[in-house]
């Protein structure tokens, strides 16, 4: 996000190969001062000390339905921005219950890419 003109980005990871690389490939591009990492788990995040997000976008592992969990967690402690848009990738054969979206959210696009498939939708503040 940043390469393509975030003025910054907050990364929320629980892995902590992942969370090597991404710390190294921050510090390799030089973007300390414009993301955040937090080591955690996404679908249990109780607060939220960041602006809120204008785009999300939500790869949780295939078939544990994480993705959506994560989006209507941080719903729910206001990190997402009035109109942000959200992307969730699951697996092409996952689908995604609109009935257990949090209040605010509002699918508006799936497309298949590969063995992906991306959910996007809007949130309004309630």
């Amino acid at each position: 996000a940043i390469s393509r003109g975030a003025a910054f980005a907050s990364f929320i990871e629980n892995d902590a190969s992942a969370l090597a690389v991404l710390r190294a490939n921050i510090a390799k591009l030089r973007f300390q001062s414009s993301a955040a990492v937090l080591a955690a788990d996404a679908t249990k995040l109780v607060h939220w000390r960041h602006a809120p997000a204008s785009v999300v976008f939500a790869d949780a592992p295939y078939q544990t339905g994480g993705g959506l969990v994560a989006i209507n967690a941080l719903a729910k402690i206001g990190a997402l921005d009035d109109a942000a848009v959200i992307i969730i990738e699951t697996a092409k054969t996952e689908t995604m219950d609109s009935s257990s979206l949090a209040t605010g959210l509002t699918p508006i696009d799936q497309r298949n890419y590969g063995k992906a498939l991306l959910h996007f939708l809007t949130y309004q503040t309630p």
